[in-house]
């Protein structure tokens, strides 16, 4: 018979390792209050916009927000995941995206919200299909952010389902990341803030420069 979690231990493990092992449930007990540790070194290498019919642009349209950089995969989380960045001009965002990896099938919601946490929009993003480390933006209804503006941007994952990247430090082409983020709840949600710097998934916009 399998040993049977409860819920709210299972809440407070979720970003609990031990080295590159996840800790079992038989010693959560004393390493409940442990001080979460999840940081990776960041992968050097510019990653390829895929754009399906229904994204934001290709060719000479817009760029994408973060262009290199991600850490190793997991996917023992269930909530949001990302980043809490600042814009470094004013921006309209077209299109938003996910960072695809190797054996990735379900779709995955992204948010960009504002540093208070309330949603600004959102898209789906589909990942079956997809060329493994390549992005897949989807088209919105193009919003603006302000030059030196906070937000923060984040994709849904499921604990046990498509994998995703551990926080690391990411290249942006327009501002610059504060930090990695997380809620156990979609949008509109208080975020935490994790390391400095760092992101985890990643997920992705398209902008135009006004």
């Amino acid at each position: 018979m399998k040993h049977q979690v409860p819920s709210s231990m299972l809440r407070r493990r979720k970003f609990i390792k031990q080295g590159a092992l996840f800790v079992p449930a038989l010693f959560l007990p004393r390493l409940m209050d442990a001080t979460p540790t999840v940081r990776r070194p960041g992968i050097a290498g510019t990653y390829n916009h895929s754009m399906p019919a229904s994204g934001g642009g290709g060719g000479g349209g817009p760029a994408a927000f973060i262009v290199s950089g991600h850490g190793t995969s997991r996917n023992n989380f269930t909530g949001v995941v990302g980043c809490k960045f600042t814009a470094s001009a004013n921006m309209t965002v077209t299109a938003l995206g996910r960072l695809v990896l190797s054996g990735n099938t379900h779709t995955h919601v992204v948010f960009l919200c504002t540093a208070g946490g309330t949603i600004i929009t959102s898209q789906t993003i589909p990942t079956s299909g997809i060329t493994a480390d390549t992005y897949n933006f989807v088209s919105i209804t193009p919003v603006s952010l302000s030059s030196g503006t906070s937000y923060y941007l984040v994709s849904h994952e499921d604990s046990g389902l498509d994998s995703w990247y551990d926080q690391a430090a990411v290249t942006t082409s327009t501002g610059t990341i504060n930090n990695s983020a997380h809620a156990g709840s979609d949008p509109p949600v208080i975020f935490t803030n994790d390391a400095a710097g760092e992101c985890f998934v990643n997920p992705n916009f398209q902008y135009t420069i006004p």
